[in-house]
């Protein structure tokens, strides 16, 4: 059986978010007890808590990214509860995304001290 393009981009973006220091990275699954809606990708990092829907750049063309309205209502909710939350379709849309609430990865960081000196 093939494997979907959007297992892919999630496998490559788990592997990269384990790189972090001290990282606490699971792909979140439905079905039984749990909860309809939640992004795909659960993520720990330096104490901050990212919770992230992967799409393929194809359905990211969609309204919303190509989430669901349940999808957005659950990232609504979890981003009131203050974790990072976002629709990406890469690794480095992940990376942007917790760049903009302050989570550069380690080894990025020299560059992104001197961007903001600019």
């Amino acid at each position: 059986m093939a494997v979907k393009p959007e297992t892919r981009i999630v496998k490559r973006i788990i592997e990269r978010l384990r790189q972090w220091p001290n990282a606490f990275v699971v792909k979140l699954t439905t079905g039984g007890y749990q909860v309809s809606g939640l992004p795909d990708v659960l993520a720990v990092l330096s104490g901050r808590v990212a919770l992230i829907e992967v799409k393929t750049p194809e359905a990211a063309r969609k309204p919303d990214r190509g989430a669901t309205k349940l999808q957005l209502a659950t990232m609504r909710r979890i981003a009131a509860a203050e974790a990072i939350t976002g629709v990406v379709t890469s690794v480095e849309e992940t990376e942007q995304l917790l760049a903009n609430h302050g989570l550069v990865f380690p080894e990025n960081r020299a560059a992104a001290d001197a961007a903001k000196e600019w």
